[in-house]
């Protein structure tokens, strides 16, 4: 039921559903296709949209232009409902913070997460029993530096320095008010979208021999 429907409304996360699988064993044939769909329609298609739109944010700024104007148009068999906003915040900022939710929540699916004394990535020890991560689909845990290696072609900035930026940015100033200086720039957020979708094409996807979905955004 929730898969049916995340396919049809991509807003849409039925966490209970998804937190109902047991840790304690491997996730039967219909869970994974289950958590795939919902994987698809939720993180990895909010990466793409978030790698699309801090790259033209980064275009604006580099021209010394002011940031556009968002505006959302929404279109179905009902009345289309238009929502207009002063700035391009409206659609960025929302877009831009569950990514960085979703970065920090993928780590830690692959087994990782921040070690804050030494800034780098380390290994994820323990799982609560309701977590699903890549064991949960028959693979091992990635190391730290087979997840550097898997997406490190992406960009020419040091991976793991902009994982640990917006990891860091997601824990200080997405989950409390802060006064810490931690926030991520632009190019930090983009790219570690796009070091997330090419993570769980290589690691999960291309691992499982299955083929890579089709992003919605794709270009």
């Amino acid at each position: 039921m929730a898969a049916a429907y995340a396919h049809s409304c991509p807003c849409f996360h039925d966490a209970l559903e998804v937190s109902s699988f047991d840790m304690a064993a491997i996730l039967t044939q219909a869970q994974q296709e289950e958590f795939l769909l919902d994987l698809e329609a939720g993180p990895l298609d909010n990466f793409s949209m978030a790698a699309l739109l801090f790259e033209a944010m980064i275009r604006y700024r580099a021209a010394n232009l002011p940031y556009p104007r968002a505006t959302v148009l929404l279109r179905g068999h009902g009345a289309p409902v238009l929502i207009q906003g002063a700035n391009c915040g409206l659609f960025v900022t929302p877009v831009g913070t569950v990514a960085g939710i979703d970065c920090r929540r993928s780590l830690e699916f692959f087994g990782l997460k921040l070690d804050n004394t030494t800034s780098s990535l380390a290994p994820l020890r323990n799982r609560r029993k309701d977590d699903v991560g890549i064991e949960s689909f028959g693979l091992s845990k990635v190391s730290r530096q087979q997840f550097i290696q898997a997406v490190g072609p992406t960009s020419n900035q040091q991976v793991e320095q902009v994982l640990v930026k917006v990891h860091r940015w997601t824990d200080k100033q997405v989950a409390h008010f802060t006064a810490a200086p931690n926030q991520a720039s632009l190019q930090a957020i983009r790219d570690a979208s796009n070091f997330m979708i090419k993570a769980y094409m290589c690691l999960l996807y291309d691992a499982l021999g299955r083929p890579r979905p089709q992003l919605n955004p794709s270009n």
